[in-house]
């Protein structure tokens, strides 16, 4: 049923998402061991990002290669975004992504409002500058979240403005690439101090 060429003789950039529904259980788990097994004679540059897993077994947790592409994309979006290259930016938005901005307006529902809401902001920006520190990432394949601090330094109308806020976001890699489908950015509330659950109730 599986030749020892089937996963050597796949080309070094085919990425593998191995969906087995109609195998029994015991079989499965061979069949997915041995795939996996196989990764381990590609080069580690190539290696680290073949995927094979099986949702009926048990969910694949992100491993440090992994975590480490997710943080890349992290990266990228900053980068995208300090630069005002709404393409780029678009470029790693899955076309469904969703989520909210800090404003009472800021709501993206699909890629169409975030191409929309991505150009108002450059537009009322006279230079961007952001910065993460991420606090924790993690997944299960293909899905990754995020939770990170984060800083804009932006300027408008020549002053200078910074906010600090909170940015999550929500992952999902086709196997080739990751791509972002929610992301959330938001600022505490001004009044409410710290050890406090809500403004004044301390």
């Amino acid at each position: 049923m599986c030749s020892s060429n089937l996963a050597t003789s796949l080309p070094l950039s085919l990425k593998i998402h191995v969906e087995v529904q109609s195998v029994s259980g015991n079989l499965r788990g061979v069949l997915l061991r041995f795939l996996n097994s196989r990764m381990g004679r590609f080069r580690p540059e190539k290696r680290k990002s073949l995927h094979v897993w099986d949702s009926k077994i048990s969910p694949m947790t992100l491993s440090k290669d992994q975590k480490d592409a997710v943080l890349g994309m992290m990266d990228r979006y900053a980068e995208m975004y300090s630069a005002k290259n709404l393409q780029g930016l678009l470029d790693i938005c899955a076309p469904g992504i969703c989520g909210y901005g800090s404003g009472v307006d800021e709501v993206v529902q699909g890629i169409a409002s975030m191409k929309v809401q991505t150009k108002r902001d450059f537009a009322q920006a006279d230079t961007i500058t952001i910065r993460f520190d991420i606090r924790n990432v993690d997944g299960e394949m293909p899905v990754a979240w995020v939770m990170a601090d984060c800083i804009f330094d932006v300027k408008v109308h020549g002053t200078p403005l910074r906010m600090i806020g909170r940015m999550t976001a929500v992952l999902r890699t086709s196997g080739s690439r990751w791509h972002f489908t929610m992301i959330h950015f938001s600022v505490p509330a001004l009044g409410q101090a710290a050890g406090e659950s809500f403004p004044g109730s301390r």
